[in-house]
Parts: C-alpha cells; structure tokens; sequence
C-alpha cells in the first residue's frame, strides 16, 4: 500500500511530492559502504512499524526512504514551504511544524 500519494480532500486536491521522486530505488552503480548502528527496543519497534505500512523489503530499504523523505521535506522549508495536515473527519487544515 502507497501511503504517499495526492488525497483529495473536500472536492480539493492537496498537492504531494511525486513518489517517484521520493522513492527512486533505482540501482547505483556507486559503491555501497556498510554502516553499523545501534537501535534502543522503542527504535527497532518503530522501524518495523514503518516497515510494515510501507513495505519495502528490507529495513535497509526503510531507512534509506526514510532518509530521502527527510531530505525532501528539508529542500522545501529551505524553499519556504509550509506543510499543513487535515485529520480525517475535520475540515480545518492544521499547520504542522516539522522543524521546532
């Protein structure tokens, strides 16, 4: 299930960042370097949260998208943008501040 596409919201459209540009997994022919981190219980159960609502393969992969989700959200408050959420069940839009 993709969780990232447009939603239409009372007649409008709320316009998304294409996941094709979120979620490229195309093969690099750069060399891959390991890197070993160490997760807290609470940490490993969120990434596999993650894992499960957004299924890629591996939690490599997770972390990977994870990252390019944060760069994107980081290039459009450089650029000013403003992101906002609507609750299912409510009209109001809600400003959500990502960074503070």
């Amino acid at each position: 299930m993709n969780i990232f596409n447009s939603v239409e919201s009372t007649g409008n459209i709320i316009d998304t960042i294409p996941c094709k540009k979120v979620f490229s997994r195309k093969k690099n022919k750069v060399k891959k370097k390991s890197v070993h981190i160490t997760l807290k219980g609470e940490e490993i159960e969120r990434l596999s949260a993650l894992q499960k609502v957004i299924d890629p393969p591996t939690q490599t992969e997770v972390i990977v998208m994870s990252l390019q989700v944060m760069e994107a959200l980081i290039d459009e408050y450089k650029k000013g943008s403003k992101f906002y959420i609507q609750r299912n069940g409510e009209s109001e839009h809600k400003i959500y501040d990502v960074f503070s």
